[in-house]
């Protein structure tokens, strides 16, 4: 129950105020030894938004001007008691916040990574259905706030340009305090369609974790070719690649293979799509009768 709220009874036949009262510590408030006639309560409000109506539970409607809210008129008789002019209050929710340049794609907004401006974020809900209204562009410093939301599970749909590929998730993503806006930006859980993971927000919630990074991937590639004269340069003539050997890709941080592929008959081969970052590629030659030049 929500003490301290002001409510004021009014006379419907001309509008005009009757009693004011404000709830107890439970929420509960009444307007007694009222005479017969026709009423209606204005909800005084400046920091919640109010229910949907609903049988048994919130009876009182938002006014179209302002935050106040109205319940329906009734008409009281003599004796007659009226204990269904329930409320329901909740305080909304909200949900941010950022799209950066990660150009190391580490998943974390460091220092000398620009906010990209003019990205568009959709709000999703619950079954990933866009929020009717609710799109936005992201400011020249790649920020964005969805702000006035019903309590509920929420997630956002990213559409970046051609080209740009999501940074990985960051751990530090679920371990931060989602509502402080100095906690660091990392990179949230986001599929390939670029639809963030949802989250459920209650009453007052401010989630300020869904952030981007993205960046352009690099590629890696080349060619595997019979080198006539062993001097370790293609020469013109030298126009036979070997086919069939298997180039592994490592990161050099930490010694891991990532990827692998296998040259083609023209001996080429190609790693596109990798992420910022040191590699190396080791060669496994397709037999023992090829040595590599020096």
């Amino acid at each position: 129950g929500l003490a301290d709220i002001t409510i004021v009874l009014y006379n419907a036949t001309d509008d005009t105020p009757v009693a004011t009262t404000e709830t107890d510590e439970n929420g509960v408030y009444q307007f007694s030894a009222l005479s017969p006639g026709s009423y209606y309560a204005t909800v005084l409000n400046t920091t919640y938004y109010f229910s949907p109506v609903v049988d048994g539970g919130n009876q009182a409607t938002a006014n179209e001007d302002g935050p106040n809210g109205n319940t329906p008129t009734v008409e009281v008789s003599k004796g007659e008691v009226i204990d269904t002019w329930n409320v329901g209050l909740f305080q909304p929710v909200t949900v941010g916040n950022m799209v950066w340049l990660d150009s190391n794609a580490n998943g974390v907004h460091d220092d000398d990574e620009p906010g990209l401006g003019g990205i568009t974020v959709t709000l999703l809900d619950e079954s990933g259905t866009p929020v009717d209204g609710e799109v936005q562009v992201t400011d020249p410093d790649g920020y964005y706030l969805f702000t006035g939301l019903n309590p509920g599970v929420y997630s956002v749909k990213y559409t970046v340009p051609a080209d740009y590929i999501f940074s990985p998730s960051n751990p530090m993503s679920d371990a931060i305090d989602r509502s402080d806006p100095s906690a660091g930006d990392y990179a949230a859980d986001i599929d390939d369609s670029g639809v963030a993971a949802p989250a459920e927000l209650e009453a007052g919630s401010i989630d300020l974790t869904f952030d981007a990074g993205i960046f352009v991937p690099g590629n890696i590639n080349g060619t595997i070719f019979i080198d006539q004269n062993g001097n370790g340069i293609r020469d013109p003539e030298e126009t036979d690649g070997i086919e069939g050997a298997t180039m592994i890709l490592f990161n050099d941080d930490t010694k891991l293979s990532v990827a692998e592929a296998v040259t083609g008959p023209d001996g080429s081969y190609a790693f596109p799509s990798v992420q910022p970052g040191t590699y190396y590629v080791e060669l496994l030659l397709p037999s023992a009768d090829y040595v590599v030049s020096p």
